[in-house]
């Protein structure tokens, strides 16, 4: 499939007029190259793309469209709303669609992704599922054609694909991904090349490279080669749909001015007096996540539904939402005719038996003067066994519509029968809330509130479907419920589903909240971290070190006590009050305290030489 959208790019880079770009301040190179409102790294339109224009997050804020778990707009988070689209991005598919000439469409019918031919693939197009059920062409079991399904059928051959591998092979792209210049241009691989570029009056000495080769002093610099590059590797600029690249911690520029960047202190003192203080990098053992949104819920066997049993008006709670309740205890009152007709059918159920017992105890003392058979005892005893068995009955249905021992015993004690009935808790937990209003009629069934045990709850998660292969049941789990996920809980996945939604293509799982120390509430939503590999060695910084510079993670290295170095790194995620990251070696010295005024050097205009001297 990329090899299409490869074919394609070289036909738009073919209408280029030069081989590269410089930006203007305040240009994106989508707009300018497409003439379309659209930043494709981060998936939204260009003029409201947050990243890349941080003024804008305080009008989404102030409109209240802001997700703090993922630090975006709500309308453009795709963790959160994976049904999100945008007019534009069909605009800019559509863009890259109209150069592509009758040659470029020659290219093979192959997804590379599910090794079938595109114009086949269901994965990539739902739409083609019907027309091969149709055909009773369809594995049940893994969701795919049977003629597709490589777990079934492993001998399955496309003549697609050897046309795909044969292209694949022989194409190459002029392009120096090392130094990301054009590998014929490359100064750093072929010093020969250098005399070159300086008789052409084409050489930046601040930073010892080609000026039209160096990204610090022009930063908007673009190579034609670039994007073929990134086609051919499977790093298309147009991601697939239904696969955003979002996460709880931003993702780095690939490459920006923080690549070269010096900070040269005035003196080992200066650093002293504005409080700049250092940590070594760490080393720990770390897992292997798999991370996913998911929602907080009780445990099935933990909450119940408190019903009417009976129909009638509710005159009164008793109860309040946040109450701790005991099992049996009066949760509210209603008003019911059918209670009168209950407490009737028990007190006749009563004096029948009563009746039926005097009726016996006559009968045997006739049986034993002979006055009457032995058939007519036993007639009397069955007849005293019914009436027992009706008394339980109607005995029970009083206990059910709320009677106590004590209501059923002074029952019939006066003319007057009592209509209350008394909704009990059925079990032992708190009153989450009311699911009926005050004064309403209430039908027989319908909820009336909810109670449940809050200290058993669990996380409903959806797994993407590339990563439910590694998902096991006993897994451990970590559960976060803040954006910079430092308040985690442990779990462990009980049940991962037999089902894929159909529409999102994600697998349900439960996980079971082992401790509830954060205080974490049912529907509320939260990330999870599950652990699906053995433990390893990873990198840990302190939380302060790490900075953002507009555009990438950055911690300050200290190479000499005077003298830092920006590096960028990669968040994993949190722990612990630190950051597991990678993209730096464990005992280096980095800043911590005092990072941000790193930062804020960094950032200045002068940044262009190369070397920020920073003085106090």
């Amino acid at each position: 499939m990329f090899l299409r959208r490869y074919v394609a790019k070289i036909v738009i880079i073919s209408i280029s007029v030069t081989a590269f770009l410089i930006l203007k301040p305040g240009q994106t190179s989508t707009t300018v190259q497409t003439g379309v409102d659209w930043c494709q790294e981060h998936r939204v339109p260009e003029s409201v793309c947050t990243m890349c224009n941080t003024e804008l997050r305080e009008s989404f804020k102030s409109n209240n469209d802001w997700c703090r778990g993922c630090d975006l707009p709500e309308s453009h988070c795709y963790v959160c709303n994976p049904e999100i689209k945008f007019s534009q991005e069909l605009e800019y598919i559509n863009w890259v669609a109209s150069f592509t000439d009758k040659e470029s469409t020659q290219a093979p019918d192959w997804c590379d992704d599910h090794r079938v031919p595109e114009s086949e693939c269901t994965k990539c197009n739902i739409k083609l599922i019907d027309s091969f059920k149709a055909k009773k062409d369809w594995c049940a079991g893994h969701g795919l054609p049977e003629s597709h399904c490589y777990v079934c059928n492993p001998g399955i051959k496309f003549p697609q694909e050897s046309e795909y591998n044969n292209i694949k092979s022989t194409t190459t792209v002029d392009w120096c991904d090392e130094h990301r210049v054009p590998e014929s241009e490359c100064t750093k691989c072929n010093t020969k090349l250098i005399d070159s570029f300086k008789g052409k009056k084409d050489w930046c000495a601040g930073h010892d490279l080609p000026e039209s080769h160096c990204y610090i002093c022009n930063p908007g610099i673009k190579f034609p080669q670039e994007m073929q590059f990134e086609q051919l590797n499977g790093e298309s600029t147009i991601q697939r749909e239904g696969k955003p690249q979002t996460s709880i911690f931003r993702s780095n520029k690939k490459f920006c001015t923080t690549n070269d960047a010096v900070i040269q202190l005035a003196s080992v003192q200066s650093g002293q007096r504005v409080g700049l203080e250092f940590a070594t990098v760490v080393e720990i053992i770390t897992t292997d996540h798999v991370e996913a949104p998911g929602e907080i819920r009780f445990s099935p066997s933990s909450a119940t539904i408190v019903p009417s049993l009976v129909r009638g008006t509710l005159v009164r709670w008793v109860a309040s939402p946040g109450q701790q309740l005991t099992k049996n205890q009066i949760i509210a009152n209603i008003e019911s005719i059918e209670a009168a007709s209950l407490c009737s059918d028990y007190l006749q159920s009563k004096a029948i038996l009563n009746l039926n017992e005097s009726n016996l105890l006559r009968k045997k003392d006739l049986a034993k003067i002979g006055l009457i058979s032995e058939r007519e005892v036993l007639d009397a005893e069955t007849e005293v066994e019914k009436s027992r068995i009706y008394l339980r009955k109607t005995r029970s249905a009083l206990v059910l519509i709320g009677y106590s021992e004590e209501d059923i015993a002074n029952a019939g004690k006066s003319d007057f029968i009592n209509t209350l009935i008394y909704v009990r808790a059925p079990q032992s937990g708190k009153l989450i809330d009311y699911r009926a209003e005050l004064g309403s009629i209430i039908e027989v069934g319908q909820p009336l509130a909810q109670v449940a045990d809050v200290n058993e709850i669990e996380v409903i998660v959806q797994i993407r479907e590339s990563d439910i292969p590694r998902v096991r049941i006993g897994q451990t789990a970590s559960i976060s419920s803040d954006g910079n996920a430092l308040q985690r809980e442990s779990g462990e996945v009980i049940w991962v589903s037999d089902v894929a939604n159909p529409v999102t293509r994600s697998v349900p799982v439960r996980i079971r909240v082992l401790q509830n120390d954060s205080d974490i509430r049912f529907q509320q939503y939260v990330r999870v971290s599950i652990e699906v590999e053995k433990p390893q060695s990873s990198v840990m910084i302190p939380e302060s070190a790490v900075q953002w510079d507009g555009c990438c993670n950055v911690v300050f290295i200290a190479e000499t006590p005077d003298r830092l170095r920006p590096r960028k790194i990669t968040i994993e995620y949190a722990s612990h009050g630190g950051y597991v990251v990678t993209g730096i070696e464990p005992g280096l010295r980095i800043a911590t305290s005092g990072s941000y005024l790193l930062k804020t050097e960094m950032m200045k205009e002068g940044i262009g030489a190369g070397c920020c001297p920073v003085g106090v």
